[in-house]
């Protein structure tokens, strides 16, 4: 039975991509760098506004605020670049990523939220750090001003749904 289509409608997601099995998506921070600047110049040139994003060593989160028909055609252009950064440094072939990307249509304001909470957290739960803040591999600290944030990045939706207090959103993120 075929999989079915995934959603194009625009609207934000909730996007999720995993390394091949048994492999590393990110093997260093050389890899996250790469990463991080692909991601940048998509968010750029590409009909999205990247509300959040975390970078783990298996996979990554984004959340996405994207155009009508977007999402596939950007996601392609993302990992197609990336792939070809880190095999060009691997000198290596083929598959970076491991397949189809999930795509969560997020579906109203408190969903939002628990899905920023949930890729904010993703590096405490994964172990690697025990605050969300001290990850650097994810927009979180900048989101809530306790770093310079990533150019790329606007979760001024997110600080709207807390009446812009961030205070109020740390709680949220971090009193779990």
């Amino acid at each position: 039975m075929p999989r079915p289509p995934r959603p194009t409608a625009a609207g934000i997601y909730h996007v999720a991509v995993t390394a091949p099995s048994a492999g590393k998506l990110f093997a260093d921070a050389e890899d996250r760098l790469r990463f991080t600047a692909e991601l940048a110049r998509t968010t750029l040139f590409e009909h999205w506004t990247c509300i959040c994003f975390c970078l783990l060593t298996t996979h990554y989160h984004l959340v996405v605020d994207v155009d009508d028909g977007a999402l596939p055609r950007t996601m392609k252009k993302l990992n197609w670049q990336y792939a070809r950064s880190v095999n060009a440094r691997r000198e290596g072939r083929g598959h970076v990523v491991g397949g189809r990307y999930l795509s969560v249509p997020v579906s109203d304001t408190d969903h939002l939220l628990t899905v920023f909470r949930y890729v904010a957290r993703n590096p405490v739960e994964a172990g690697l750090c025990r605050q969300p803040q001290a990850w650097p591999w994810s927009s979180y600290a900048g989101s809530v001003g306790l770093e310079r944030g990533f150019t790329f990045v606007d979760s001024a939706i997110v600080l709207e749904s807390f009446a812009g207090r961030v205070e109020s959103l740390r709680d949220f993120v971090e009193g779990v």
